[in-house]
């Protein structure tokens, strides 16, 4: 469901931004950038609280008893107080995706996994710290990810978009039903296939 969060704001992301850059109106394009970014920050936040604070509820919810409860449980203790690490990637290949850059999302996600599968056997079974261990490496390679994608658009701006603070003016009521009404389709198909499987 968190990853599907992160999906649905890419998603929404991406309909948005490309629509202002294919009309060449840049400035609207790093204004929706930039709401973009600060909208995934705030639903980083709510995820967080919501996941913690009703994590066993959560789990109980889609079949967690007993054993497997508890496994679930020692994953989800970090993985959800680190969601930001998951919504955020997620929702920034949405700003790469927009501007068309598909390549470099392609490399950050094939990393992201290259260096989970690398740290998995090693935090579970070298380190021996089991599920706990499990969680720690995925949101390691997926912080490991973000920070490259901050460095490209902040630091290294080879980015055509450019989702600063100094680009950021209100926007109508009309764009952010657009962003939310994107957002919220895909979440629901998402959330759809999740309980059908």
């Amino acid at each position: 469901m968190i990853i599907s969060i992160g999906t649905s704001l890419g998603a929404g992301i991406t309909s948005v931004v490309s629509r202002f850059i294919g009309e060449k109106n840049d400035k609207m394009a790093d204004n929706a950038a930039v709401h973009s970014v600060l909208l995934t920050i705030i639903a980083s936040v709510v995820v967080t609280l919501v996941f913690t604070v009703f994590a066993k509820e959560l789990l109980m919810c889609v079949g967690g008893r007993g054993i497997a409860l508890e496994y679930a449980m020692q994953y989800g203790h970090i993985y959800f107080l680190a969601s930001i690490f998951v919504v955020m990637p997620n929702a920034l290949y949405g700003l790469l995706r927009s501007e068309g850059d598909t390549k470099r999302t392609m490399y950050v996600m094939v990393l992201c996994a290259i260096v989970n599968m690398i740290l998995d056997p090693i935090f579970i079974y070298t380190l021996k710290m089991g599920m706990f261990g499990a969680a720690l490496s995925t949101i390691i390679s997926l912080a490991i990810v973000l920070c490259i994608i901050i460095y490209w658009i902040y630091i290294k701006k080879d980015t055509y978009l450019n989702p600063t603070l100094s680009n950021f003016r209100s926007i109508s009521l009309r764009m952010w039903l657009e962003i939310n009404m994107v957002i919220l389709y895909s979440f629901v198909k998402s959330l759809n296939n999740f309980l059908i499987s």
